[in-house]
């Protein structure tokens, strides 16, 4: 029962991946033309989908799966995004970017190549305590501790567990999102007093914790992906842009 289901939930995640067509992206785009996360999403998802044949020629499609989970939890997170988006928009009618500002543009991301650079690929696997991690995160937030929260950001990002660039690399992302987020905090809530706007501090935690919930798929995504960089294939850590959190 356990794996028909899974089986089933596959299905419908890669019909997701698969359904929206570029036409389809384009119109999303268009009407959302002032939601950074939204934007962010299907830029990453039209990526991800023109470079999935790149990545199934080189495992002989054993990557397909893989990286239609990928795409398909983008698209889902449009939807779960929505309402970050909407309340972000009074913000920007005013100029305070906020979530412009926090993501970084999709252009930005390495261009495909079909091993990595320097044949650095990982030996030895670097597992995470995620669920430790996300609890640890989730309590600091809570608290309100976010001078402790950025600086163990930096210490895991930095010297720790998520250092090596060569697997990891979707956790990886989403943590350098976190920290660019708590970084940014004080200047957008600076903007937002400038402008007689309400404190944008609880919308950006908000983005934040949604993420720090996140990081139990991507790691999970992470996991899947070690073998297809054991072999020099370096999907998901060319796939997306790294970003400057100090």
């Amino acid at each position: 029962m356990k794996k028909a289901s899974f089986i089933s939930i596959l299905t419908l995640l890669i019909g997701a991946a698969l359904s929206s067509s570029k036409n389809e992206a384009s119109e999303l785009v268009k009407t959302f033309q002032g939601d950074a996360i939204r934007t962010h999403l299907i830029d990453a998802s039209r990526l991800n989908l023109n470079r999935a044949p790149s990545y199934a020629q080189l495992t002989k499609g054993k990557s397909l799966t893989l990286s239609y989970l990928f795409i398909a939890s983008e698209k889902l997170a449009m939807v779960s995004t929505m309402y970050l988006d909407f309340r972000a928009r009074e913000y920007g009618k005013k100029g305070v970017a906020l979530f412009h500002e926090d993501l970084v543009d999709m252009k930005l991301t390495p261009e495909f190549k079909p091993t990595f650079e320097n044949n650095e690929f990982p030996i030895q696997r670097v597992h995470l305590e995620i669920k430790r991690l996300k609890q640890r995160w989730l309590e600091l937030l809570e608290n309100d501790d976010l001078d402790i929260f950025y600086q163990e950001l930096l210490e895991i990002l930095d010297n720790g567990r998520l250092s090596p660039k060569n697997q990891n690399c979707l956790t990886r992302h989403f943590v350098e999102s976190i920290a660019r987020g708590i970084f940014n905090l004080d200047k957008h809530r600076a903007r937002a007093k400038e402008q007689g706007l309400e404190d944008p501090k609880n919308l950006s935690l908000d983005f934040i914790r949604l993420q720090i919930t996140s990081l139990s798929w991507a790691y999970l995504l992470d996991k899947r992906a070690y073998s297809i960089q054991q072999q020099n294939i370096p999907i998901f850590c060319q796939d997306v842009p790294a970003i400057q959190y100090k």
